[in-house]
């Protein structure tokens, strides 16, 4: 499988073909636990890459200005029932707080 030069796309035909090929022998790596195969292909594409290739993508990343780190934080939803306990409203809050969030998660899961 040869996935070319990262660059312009000249035929998203091509590429989508080359995209689906590549996912459905992850796919069938996957389903039929072909560890032979994962270590072929990690070891074909993930350890050794171009480092010109990484360099254009980083400059090209840092011209979109945008943080190197990211974590979204999900609002909390807190339903307000009336006297008679009938939901009347949700209130929406966004505690910015990744710690407390992912424990939550965690209890909610019961881990």
């Amino acid at each position: 499988m040869n996935l070319g030069f990262i660059g312009e796309v000249k035929d998203y035909a091509k590429m989508r073909q080359g995209v689906g090929m590549l996912l459905a022998e992850l796919m069938r790596i996957k389903a039929e636990g072909d560890y032979q195969a994962a270590q072929a292909l990690i070891t074909k594409y993930g350890i050794h890459f171009s480092t010109v290739w990484r360099d254009q993508v980083i400059a090209r990343y840092k011209t979109l200005d945008l943080p190197t780190y990211w974590v979204g934080i999900n609002p909390e939803l807190d339903l307000k029932n009336d006297a008679s306990g009938k939901p009347m409203d949700v209130e929406i809050s966004y505690p910015r707080d990744i710690v407390k969030q992912q424990l939550r998660y965690s209890e909610i899961a019961g881990e």
